[in-house]
């Protein structure tokens, strides 16, 4: 948490010092810019990102661990909306990122290497 506010102190900071916000003048825009340099963003079907966001969540829920499950729900919640918001991906790839995300974790929950006779250990 102390990480979180510290980089909300700092991003608020920046803001100030740099005059220019906007869509396209801004500096975030133009890091952006800079890091995607030569790529071209289809967004990529599912989302992974949001994939491992939802397990996350879900095994949070599962712990009982309320500390964690509201603890990881803002950040949840923002991996969705940036990864629309940068362009990263679409919307519908968001969504198939939720569903592929729930069907991979009760995959290995219901049908993992147990049932399978799988063994991790010599």
């Amino acid at each position: 948490m102390a990480y979180s506010l510290s980089l909300a102190i700092i991003s608020v900071r920046m803001t100030k010092c740099f005059h220019h916000r906007g869509w396209t003048d801004g500096i975030g825009y133009n890091l952006l810019v800079a890091i995607h340099r030569g790529e071209h963003p289809t967004g990529a079907f599912p989302s992974s990102h949001v994939g491992i966001a939802v397990i996350c969540m879900i095994l949070a829920w599962q712990s009982k661990n309320k500390t964690l499950f509201f603890s990881l729900l803002p950040f949840t919640i923002l991996i969705f909306l940036a990864t629309i918001y940068i362009r990263a991906h679409y919307a519908i790839d968001v969504i198939a990122g939720f569903i592929v995300g729930i069907f991979i974790l009760s995959v290995l929950e219901y049908g993992g290497p147990e049932k399978y006779n799988f063994s991790y250990t010599k």
